[in-house]
């Protein structure tokens, strides 16, 4: 930050057009959102919304090991004489690839127990493996987009933000219309992220990718992290019980029904909150 955008003027001004981008960007990608889940509502069956529903909850259970706080701390950390920005934002992509990487594995030696759990649900391992690839986009482009929020370039987040959410509004309802079923659900959510992953490092390209390593930033990353992680997992548990005891217990089609009643549900506080937070993190950061 230059000039006097370090100032308490300055950063109160680019609150202000960093809650203006933010909150325009949530109310498009809020419209986009409520008619794309209408229409899809309307061409697929429930027991489709309920199986991507089930295969999400041991995907978001993983969350805060695929993440472990690196995205906060990336933003929290100050940078000094001791080490550059360069570096700090190398060893989070090193560190975001490696825990993307781990688990990998770990799903992959999870495969075999799912299907002795639930050897009646053939589609969830695939789902499960093919929504992965979307994580793995998202993995690459975490660090490129935790520095535009760190840096408080809301305008270019904003428009990432509606073009992620037009590319998930072509590719899934054509796809349910064409007759893909559930796989139009999982390649509404595998096509945001990919244009994201795109439009971040081939037109925005906030920085690029270089290799500073240090073991000392390493450390000081999983430190903070571990509180994050902690903290989140519980979190995750809270948030995914419900829907893993209403899939295991009641089923796909029961699931589908309970999953986008939630989702309708939550609609007001991603309109009103969530845009909030994601300025005012950076903000209290600065």
């Amino acid at each position: 930050m230059r000039g006097n955008q370090s100032t308490p003027e300055g950063l109160a001004a680019r609150t202000v057009k960093g809650s203006v981008y933010s909150i325009t960007a949530s109310g498009v990608t809020l419209v986009l959102g409520l008619g794309r889940s209408i229409v899809m509502a309307r061409l697929l069956a429930p027991e489709d919304f309920g199986i991507v529903a089930f295969a999400l909850v041991f995907l978001s259970l993983t969350t805060p090991l695929r993440d472990f706080g690196l995205d906060l701390a990336l933003i929290h950390r100050r940078t000094d004489e001791k080490s550059s920005l360069n570096q700090a934002l190398a060893v989070h992509f090193f560190l975001r690839c490696a825990l993307m990487g781990l688990f990998v594995l770990l799903l992959l030696a999870a495969v075999p127990i799912l299907h002795f759990l639930y050897p009646q649900r053939t589609l969830l391992v695939p789902v499960l493996l093919a929504l992965t690839v979307g994580e793995l986009a998202g993995a690459l482009s975490a660090t490129p987009i935790t520095y535009l929020r760190k840096e408080m370039r809301f305008k270019e987040l904003a428009a990432l933000q509606v073009l992620t959410s037009l590319s998930m509004t072509i590719v899934g309802p054509l796809m349910a219309w064409a007759g893909f079923g559930l796989w139009a659900i999982v390649a509404e959510r595998i096509s945001g992220v990919m244009v994201a992953t795109f439009v971040v490092w081939v037109f925005i390209r906030p920085w690029r990718l270089c290799w500073e390593f240090d073991w000392g930033m390493v450390k000081w990353y999983l430190g903070y992290g571990k509180f994050v992680f902690a903290t989140r997992s519980l979190t995750q548990v809270l948030d995914q019980f419900d829907d893993f005891w209403v899939g295991t217990a009641l089923g796909a089609q029961n699931l589908g029904f309970y999953s986008k009643a939630y989702e309708y549900a939550n609609y007001p506080r991603r309109a009103v909150s969530d845009p909030i937070v994601q300025v005012l993190f950076p903000v209290f950061a600065k």
